[in-house]
C-alpha cells in the first residue's frame, strides 16, 4: 500500500469516525455532523467579509513569518561572530520560551492595536526557534574543510557562501517548516483574544458567542488547510532556492570571480616516510612502512576499506 492510498484511507476512516460520534451524541452544539460543517465551509468560502478576514489573517501570518525569520537568522549569525551577544540573548530567550502566550497577548493588547497584537505574539513565539536553528547552523564547523580553505586561501566571504550557507540551510529549512504551523496557531489564538475587525480568529469568537459551532469547525478547517498550504509553498520556495543556489555556484566557479592561488613548486618538495608505525588498541595499522612522495610524481596507494589510507593521509 503506497503513501497516497494510506493517506486517503486515513481521511475516510476519521471522517466515518466523526460521523459515527455525531450520530451517537446527536447534539449539533456539542459535535456538528460532517455534512453541516461542509455546508458552512463552502458558504463561508463565498462570503465577502469572510474572505477579507482570511486575507488579513494570511497577511499577519506572512509578516510574522518574515520578521521572525529575518531577525532569527540575523541575530543567530551575529552570535556566531560575537560570543558576547550569545550570553546577552540567553536571559531574554529563556523568558520568551517560558512566558505563557495568553499573558503576552493580554499585556501587549494595552500597548499595541488589536491588528498588531497577533503579529507580535507570533514573532515572540517563533523567534527562539529561528534563532537557535540559525546559531546551530552557522556555528557548525568541519575541521577538514576549514584546513582545505586555509591551504587554498579561500576568503571569508567565499567560506560563508559555499561552506557556511550549505551547512545552515538544513537547520533553517526545518526551523521554518516548524515555525510555519506554529505561527498560524499563534496568530489565530491572538486574534481570538484581541478581536481585530477582520480576522479568522474574530470569526471564531463571533461564531462561538452565537453558538454556531458548525461554523467554528468550518473556520478551524480553513486555518488547518491554510497552514498546510503554507508549508507546501515553503517547500516549493526551498526547492527553487536550491536550484538558484546551484546555478549561482556553477556561475561563480566558472567566472573570473574565483581563482585558486598559484601554488609554487619551484623549490624541491617531497615527503619521505621511513619505518613509519601507527598502533591502535594494541594492533599495528602501519609497521615499518616506508615510502617517498616525490615532486611531480603521482603515487597511488590501493588497499581495502579500513586499512588505514585516510589515517596515513591525515598524518602526512
Amino acid at each position: 500500500m503506497n503513501k497516497k492510498k494510506i493517506f486517503v484511507f486515513s481521511i475516510a476512516f476519521f471522517f466515518l469516525l466523526w460521523k459515527f460520534f455525531s450520530l451517537v451524541i446527536d447534539s449539533p452544539l456539542v459535535l456538528p455532523s460532517p455534512e453541516s460543517v461542509a455546508a458552512d465551509f463552502f458558504s463561508l468560502a463565498v462570503e465577502k467579509n469572510f474572505l477579507k478576514s482570511l486575507a488579513f489573517t494570511f497577511f499577519r501570518v506572512f509578516c510574522a513569518f518574515f520578521i521572525s525569520s529575518f531577525l532569527g537568522i540575523l541575530f543567530g549569525f551575529l552570535c556566531t561572530k560575537f560570543s558576547v551577544l550569545k550570553f546577552f540573548f540567553e536571559l531574554p530567550l529563556t523568558f520568551i520560551r517560558s512566558v505563557p502566550l495568553v499573558s503576552v497577548i493580554l499585556i501587549v493588547l494595552f500597548w499595541l492595536g488589536s491588528d498588531s497584537v497577533p503579529v507580535f505574539a507570533a514573532v515572540l513565539l517563533s523567534f527562539p526557534v529561528m534563532f537557535t536553528s540559525a546559531f546551530s547552523g552557522f556555528s557548525f564547523e568541519d575541521k577538514k574543510m576549514e584546513n582545505v580553505c586555509t591551504i587554498f586561501k579561500i576568503t571569508e566571504m567565499q567560506k560563508f557562501l559555499f561552506l557556511k550557507i550549505p551547512y545552515a540551510k538544513e537547520f533553517l529549512k526545518d526551523a521554518m517548516e516548524n515555525s510555519c504551523g506554529m505561527i498560524w496557531k499563534a496568530v489565530a489564538a491572538a486574534e481570538v483574544l484581541s478581536v481585530p475587525k477582520f480576522a479568522l480568529g474574530s470569526q471564531l469568537q463571533n461564531f462561538q458567542v452565537v453558538l454556531e459551532i458548525s461554523k467554528v469547525f468550518a473556520v478551524t478547517i480553513f486555518i488547518v488547510l491554510l497552514g498546510f498550504l503554507s508549508e507546501k509553498i515553503l517547500l516549493i520556495f526551498f526547492f527553487a532556492l536550491k536550484k538558484f543556489y546551484k546555478n549561482f555556484i556553477n556561475f561563480y566557479f566558472q567566472s573570473d570571480f574565483f581563482k585558486l592561488p598559484h601554488l609554487s613548486l619551484e623549490k624541491e618538495f617531497f615527503v619521505e616516510l621511513k619505518n613509519f608505525c601507527i598502533e591502535h588498541d594494541g594492533k599495528f595499522i602501519f609497521k615499518n612502512y616506508s615510502e617517498n612522495f616525490d615532486q611531480k610524481k603521482i603515487t597511488s596507494i590501493v588497499a581495502p576499506s579500513g586499512s588505514g589510507k585516510t589515517t596515513l593521509l591525515d598524518f602526512v
